[in-house]
């Protein structure tokens, strides 16, 4: 890696071929240096713990942010380092199968991952997601600062909404009434697209979690949610 936040966390404990790994990419508007890959660590520590059917592996990953220095970083650095460390896997490690879990900025960059996907993940987990940025600061204007920073001034620069292409996985979008952070506007929006794409049913499912924005990541309730759906695989 050629900066300190070009890393991930491997937890490799199979070389089955057959193996599912779970992807975990963290939030923090794309800035926070306070949030790390380790904000991942409950929800791969359940998960790897769970009798689950298939053989388990793991990563989280962290990326440069936008408060990084010297040189400004800024979109599309944040997902490039995503797909680098995806594909750092499969050479270094023999990914085959896997499932992307991104929680807050994190979901933004596990489906802006999916789009340019060659080998698209089993599963995707939006949890308390950012999908639409020009919507996120309709509803809060104090965030276009941080929106600015990780994407630009202009909003014509902006990603499009997220959506789904022709990915046919499981997408499952959780989110919080207690989460300070996000309103279910994100969240119901984003339904919205996701049933464009594979129907209403299909394979979507739309969770309610429990906890405040950082908070649910802690939470047994929705380390249980992802691994319910791991098992639907």
């Amino acid at each position: 890696a050629s900066h300190e936040l070009q890393t991930l966390d491997v937890y490799h404990l199979t070389k089955s071929p057959s193996a599912l790994w779970v992807i975990f990419i963290h939030g923090g508007a794309w800035r926070d240096p306070r949030i790390t890959c380790s904000a991942g660590n409950p929800l791969i520590n359940h998960l790897l713990s769970a009798s689950l059917p298939m053989p388990i592996n793991a990563a989280s990953l962290n990326y440069r942010l936008s408060s990084s220095h010297p040189s400004p970083i800024r979109h599309p650095d944040h997902i490039d380092d995503v797909q680098a460390a995806l594909q750092h896997l499969r050479t270094h490690y023999g990914m085959r199968e896997y499932a992307l879990v991104g929680h807050s900025a994190g979901a933004t960059l596990a489906f802006q991952a999916l789009a340019s996907a060659q080998h698209p993940p089993r599963a995707i987990y939006g949890l308390e997601g950012i999908y639409d940025l020009r919507a996120l600061v309709a509803e809060y204007p104090d965030y276009r600062g941080f929106v600015e920073g990780a994407f630009g001034a202009e909003q014509a620069g902006w990603p499009a909404p997220l959506a789904l292409g022709g990915y046919t996985g499981l997408v499952v979008l959780a989110q919080s009434d207690s989460d300070e952070l996000l309103s279910w506007r994100q969240t119901e929006e984003m339904k919205g697209r996701c049933e464009d794409t594979i129907g209403v049913g299909g394979g979507l499912r739309v969770v309610k979690v429990v906890g405040r924005h950082d908070e649910v990541l802690g939470c047994e309730r929705v380390a249980g949610v992802v691994e319910r759906y791991l098992r639907e695989l």
